[in-house]
């Protein structure tokens, strides 16, 4: 029987492409969603198409108390994940001082307190599988009109590398991707979702059992 991977934000788009390339690679895959009723259902339906199993799960990830409700449906629907991967998150433009304390404390919220809740309440499971955390991060995180949104992201890179630390006796690796939206290059390259679905599979993969608290720019040439 193949691991299960818990997908967050699996329904469509970024997160859709790195459902099926799990699958692809021979994880079963956990399709979290909020509101994408049929997309997260045809992804999922899409990944058994690889012989893997496959099934969609709602959760609310605004809030920590949303994400422990959404980690004891996991134990009640599926019983033991060998792994996250994290492409949820929420971006508000706009200037540090004019974007309202309550919109930015939402955002960390969700950017980081969410993710890192998540953990904590699964870690018994990753520990018992070894298993792997990949987090999504942002572009690049150089600054821009997302400051807080960068900021959190930020800060998920350093709890990405202190919970690595704190893990590596355990087995259970975490990493982050940060991925680029443009490519500068002149020769030919993969679509950008899916080159980051296939970084992120191989991360989770026991072929990348020695990487763990790094942050991996997928940057298509852009740096």
């Amino acid at each position: 029987m193949s691991r299960w991977i818990l997908v967050l934000g699996g329904a469509k788009g970024l997160g859709r492409e790195i459902a099926l390339e799990l699958a692809k690679s021979g994880f079963s895959v956990v399709v979290h969603y909020l509101s994408l009723d049929e997309e997260a259902e045809s992804t999922a339906l899409d990944c058994k198409e690889f012989g893997v199993q496959a099934k969609t799960i709602i959760g609310d990830l605004s809030t920590v108390d949303g994400a422990l409700d959404l980690a004891q449906k996991v134990r009640d629907e599926i019983g033991s994940v060998y792994g996250i991967v994290n492409c949820v998150a929420q971006s508000v433009v706009g200037s540090i001082l004019e974007t309202p304390l309550e919109k930015a404390e939402q955002l960390f919220a969700m950017n980081l307190f969410v993710p890192l809740a998540l953990i904590r309440e699964l870690i018994e499971d990753l520990k018992r599988e070894r298993g792997a955390v990949v987090h999504i991060g942002t572009s690049g995180i150089l600054g821009g009109s997302r400051p807080y949104c960068e900021a959190s992201k930020e800060a998920l890179i350093q709890i990405t590398r202190s919970l690595a630390l704190e893990l590596s006796s355990c087995g259970v690796r975490v990493n982050m991707i940060l991925p680029s939206e443009s490519c500068s290059l002149t020769v030919s390259c993969p679509l950008p979702d899916k080159a980051i679905a296939q970084t992120a599979a191989y991360l989770v993969s026991e072929q990348a059992s020695s990487i763990t608290g790094q942050h991996i720019e997928v940057m298509r040439g852009v740096t």
